[in-house]
């Protein structure tokens, strides 16, 4: 158990340490750094918790906290609670497409997308860009962002041939280092070193804009969670920092 404790302090997962009771947050990678922006202010006013914070995707989240080993989960796609949990919109953010720059391709059609990720289209010449072979970069099959990109395209999570990443930076990094790569990231951040595709011209853009991917983060606790973590989950699901991390807020969901 020692070294399990002193990796998660290496890696800033535990908060208030010393504590009496434990909380643990776990979900959508997507997500942590907003709720690590919640969770470090909140634990020092609640000295006497301890936060234990990870990601592992939406699914992961869900199923921990069913099974009782996680207290919140962070998901951007939704579960059905029941009457046993409480379920809270944190807004809306964007799924962006990117693309390596030497694909030759700052634009495509929505079908044209689709026909992409379902294997349909092999080179970038088919769609006017350089001969460059198409290579996908994805999320986990567990990942929320993989299932909304499967759901909004119509297309199957597992796909073709697909190198998967696990976190938005990871994709970026394996799409700015792969020709021909392309992959969708969570966030409206410009990312470095990728092209942010247009989809049927359009670009991403908070207001005005009738963007067509966003993915519905929530996040989700036990109807009977104690009241430390019914104060985090509040903290959690009204914090205004939301905005600061690619969520728009003020909008209700599908």
């Amino acid at each position: 158990m020692m070294w399990l404790l002193r990796t998660l302090v290496a890696a800033g997962l535990l908060l208030a340490p010393g504590s009496r009771q434990a909380i643990t947050v776990m979900g959508a990678t997507s997500l942590t750094a907003y709720a690590r922006a919640v969770i470090e202010p909140w634990a020092r006013a609640h000295a006497n918790v301890q936060v234990a914070l990870s990601g592992g995707g939406s699914y992961a989240g869900w199923y921990a906290m069913k099974a009782g080993q996680a207290d919140i989960a962070l998901c951007d796609l939704r579960f059905d609670p029941g009457t046993a949990f409480y379920e809270r919109g944190l807004g809306k953010m964007p799924v962006l497409f990117i693309a390596n720059p030497s694909d030759g391709i700052r634009n495509v059609s929505r079908s044209s997308l689709r026909r992409v990720f379902h294997g349909q289209i092999k080179n970038w010449r088919e769609l006017g860009g350089r001969n460059q072979l198409v290579r996908m970069v994805v999320r986990p099959v567990g990942s929320g962002a993989r299932a909304v990109v499967a759901q909004s395209l119509g297309v199957s999570a597992d796909g073709p041939a697909q190198v998967v990443q696990l976190s938005n930076g990871a994709v970026v990094r394996a799409v700015q280092e792969t020709p021909g790569a392309i992959g969708y990231v969570e966030g409206d951040h410009a990312w470095p070193g990728v092209i942010a595709l247009k989809v049927n011209g359009q670009s991403y853009q908070a207001k005005p804009g009738k963007w067509p991917f966003y993915a519905w983060p929530r996040i989700y606790w036990p109807v009977r969670a104690s009241s430390a973590v019914t104060s985090l989950a509040h903290a959690l699901s009204q914090s205004p920092r939301r905005s600061s991390f690619g969520l728009i807020t003020g909008v209700n969901p599908p």
